[in-house]
């Protein structure tokens, strides 16, 4: 029989005992780090700590900057919550609110993702101007997206983003094969307006919202578009089947809170009234005031969201009444194309043919001496 020679720590066995703990004490951080759950961050605390833009706002990425961001992003994080509709004028940082959740998904909740835009040449720009900068500029992403492998060994290229345990995919609403044969737990349909009607394959919109329908009630979708025409746009068709919420923002003044209404607004010194107490405030004061949005109708399910330029930081007011002028000018003259683009785009309306003007008669009837 042969001897096997057992082999004995030369050690002291005090120095074996410390040994031992220590060794213990590193295999069980091992274990809970391997187990370890990161603390709860909503979508807009996730983008403070882990979100960096370029351009002309490079830097971290504030929640403060755009307040109104805030509940409509945040309630990507509720498990209620399946429908997200933001109805929204031009420059109020759509965008931005979009690629946040998505910055969130591949850090926290990976999953697949498809992402609807009205063309492939929307899409080439929204990935050149806002994905493809965040990404870059995201250490916590661009870690994790430049690791991420398909189960086919597939990687990334220029419409698909593939990362740790999930993929987004970004493609063109102009044909129904994209559309028809994913299966995804997010849908993203940006600027669905614009999204086109398929020739006997139906419409864009619903196409792509059925490719959730595996999952229960365990899916998202998000919908963000300016609205078109009254009566024919999708957006505020949606809009109005969720919890039709405005956003109010409280008097500089008074106190009380309000819509920031255009027929509101005074042109000759660029302020606003409070429909309350009648007072005058200049656009910084007003948006430096607190605020909150409100619901029109409860709905677990699908919040909707409606919001004009006025409430954004991001453009002046003066520019808003300069197009506002030329709009009502060009009126004037028969061509009632500028007058509709502000209406969608900068009050966040749908047009329905109908002009809510503001006379000089009307003006000199709000001036105040001071």
């Amino acid at each position: 029989m042969q001897m096997v020679q057992v082999l004995r720590d030369p050690r002291p066995a005090k120095i074996r005992t410390a040994a031992l703990l220590e060794f213990d004490s590193r295999l069980q951080a091992a274990v809970r780090e391997g187990f370890h759950q990161p603390a709860f961050l909503s979508v807009s605390d996730w983008a403070g700590q882990h979100r960096f833009l370029s351009g002309s706002e490079a830097g971290k990425y504030n929640p403060n900057r755009c307040p109104y961001q805030r509940t409509i992003q945040d309630a990507f994080n509720d498990p209620e919550v399946r429908e997200i509709t933001w109805m929204s004028a031009e420059r109020v940082g759509k965008s931005t609110v979009g690629a946040n959740i998505l910055g969130y998904v591949v850090d926290r909740e990976p999953c697949n993702v498809l992402w609807v835009m009205p063309s492939r040449e929307a899409v080439a720009d929204f990935l050149k101007d806002e994905i493809e900068p965040m990404l870059r500029a995201s250490p916590t992403l661009w870690g994790k997206v430049s690791a991420g492998r398909t189960s086919t060994g597939r990687t990334n290229n220029v419409r698909r983003k593939t990362f740790l345990n999930g993929v987004v995919t970004f493609v063109g609403g102009g044909s129904a094969s994209p559309l028809a044969f994913r299966t995804v737990k997010i849908v993203v349909l940006d600027e669905i307006d614009k999204l086109a009607v398929l020739r006997h394959e139906g419409d864009a919109d619903s196409l792509a919202s059925k490719r959730v329908s595996t999952y229960g009630t365990d899916f998202k979708i998000l919908r963000f578009s300016k609205p078109t025409v009254e009566g024919e746009s999708r957006i505020a068709r949606h809009y109005e089947r969720g919890s039709m919420a405005r956003y109010f923002i409280s008097c500089p003044g008074c106190g009380e809170f309000q819509e920031l209404g255009w027929a509101l607004l005074r042109f000759d010194d660029v302020t606003m009234r409070c429909s309350s107490c009648d007072s005058f405030f200049d656009q910084d004061r007003w948006l430096s005031s607190p605020a909150e949005w409100r619901e029109g109708v409860p709905n677990p399910h699908h919040k909707s969201f409606q919001s004009s330029a006025l409430i954004s930081p991001l453009i002046r007011w003066e520019m808003l009444i300069e197009e506002y002028r030329t709009a009502i000018h060009a009126l004037g003259a028969g061509d009632s194309s500028l007058i509709q683009v502000f209406e969608n785009s900068r009050l966040g309306k749908t047009y329905a043919g109908r002009v809510d003007r503001i006379e000089p008669g009307e003006l000199y009837a709000r001036r105040e001496v001071f």
